[in-house]
């Protein structure tokens, strides 16, 4: 069995996705789609995808206001 202490960090779902780079996943996809949105193949639609689905993600009201508990892992 395992000791496990207080979380080191507690922030939204929303905060720990820009942390780690959320934002520039949706620029990508956003730069693919306006390129290719008039004739979308199989990679725009997934780069559109990436859009809504961030947004859904990052929403305070529904996904991104979950808890993330995050714990710095130490050697022993």
């Amino acid at each position: 069995m395992s000791n496990v202490g207080e979380p080191d960090v507690i922030r939204s779902q929303s905060q720990f996705l820009q942390r780690w780079g959320i934002a520039e996943l949706v620029d990508e996809g956003r730069r693919v789609w306006e390129a290719e949105s008039s004739r979308p193949g199989l990679h725009a639609m997934r780069m559109r995808s990436r859009i809504s689905e961030a947004e859904a993600l990052l929403d305070p009201g529904g996904l991104g206001g979950f808890t993330v508990l995050e714990w710095v892992r130490v050697e022993t």
